[in-house]
């Protein structure tokens, strides 16, 4: 007898769910471990991804590992060898990592790169593109150079 096994679930809800090489969509839960998996949008109150692909998260404590993250919420984000393209949270550990946008009040990176760094406390060494003066900098910059091509947009419209 075959057996039919469906590998891509719409949604999980649960106090505590585990998947290993799964494809789900959302996942609701007190307690989310997350291995070899693609999830969409997690919301748990502790989170813990090795090996994983997710998408949006939500969570009071979340934990990756050797995994890609596009956006995550806590309180306590911890990344290791991983990729995150926006944290928000009170406190960020990133190690051998890189992020695009970093949000928090304590930060402490070891060996890992950001884009963006924007944080009250930051520990460690940082090697940041561009940090909250660089950012005015180029914000300053941006506008200065949008004022002056419209100056002389409205210049070359009076001939």
């Amino acid at each position: 007898m075959t057996e039919s096994i469906e590998i891509a679930q719409p949604e999980v809800a649960a106090d505590v769910v585990h998947l290993h090489q799964s494809a789900v969509s959302d996942v609701r839960a007190e307690s989310a471990r997350v291995s070899q998996s693609a999830v969409n949008w997690v919301q748990a109150t502790h989170l813990e991804a090795s090996v994983s692909a997710l998408n949006m998260t939500d969570a009071d404590t979340i934990e990756v590992a050797q995994s890609v993250v596009i956006a995550a919420r806590g309180e306590a984000v911890s990344a290791r060898q991983s990729g995150v393209g926006v944290v928000v949270a009170d406190a960020v550990e990133i190690t051998s990592s890189g992020a695009g946008v970093i949000v928090a009040e304590n930060v402490q990176m070891n060996r890992s790169r950001s884009f963006v760094l924007i944080a009250r406390n930051v520990n460690g060494h940082v090697e940041t593109v561009l940090d909250a003066r660089g950012a005015v900098l180029m914000g300053l910059s941006a506008g200065i150079a949008v004022g002056v091509i419209l100056f002389l947009r409205l210049l070359w419209r009076r001939k």
